[in-house]
């Protein structure tokens, strides 16, 4: 081969792979949050249980849908809020009443926030996505 052709050859080779180089481990923020609604038998004796039109649910769609679909459903429900929107969400989540694991010694409950529509009590946890 002959020098020329092999320095072409090395060149595009660089190109190539310095194009490719930026993508190599990264991917897409994504940012996105979902909402896990899921209808339980019974909020935990000591957790703090919201009804649906409680200011602090109503404020928020993507919670309200959540807990309208799982309550309806009487099982599970999941709501993606867009990234957009994420931060918003935080902040609005923050402001409820949380459930956590070590308030009980019990693994029987779940923890995040729970809320009563139309009779059901829904448990609903807010996570981001990577």
């Amino acid at each position: 081969m002959n020098r020329r052709l092999r320095s072409l050859l090395a060149l595009t080779l660089l190109l190539v792979t310095a194009g490719c180089a930026g993508s190599v481990g990264s991917s897409p923020a994504g940012g996105e949050g979902e909402f896990h609604a899921v209808a339980v038998e019974e909020a935990p004796p000591n957790a703090t249980v919201l009804a649906s039109d409680d200011p602090r649910v109503e404020v928020n769609e993507y919670l309200r849908r959540a807990v309208r679909r799982a309550a309806a459903n009487g099982s599970d429900s999941v709501v993606t809020v867009p990234e957009a929107d994420v931060e918003r969400v935080k902040d609005d989540v923050a402001a409820l009443p949380t459930y956590t694991l070590n308030q009980s010694s019990s693994s029987e409950y779940r923890w995040g926030h729970y809320v009563r529509h139309d009779g059901t009590v829904v448990n609903v946890q807010f996570v981001v996505l990577d």
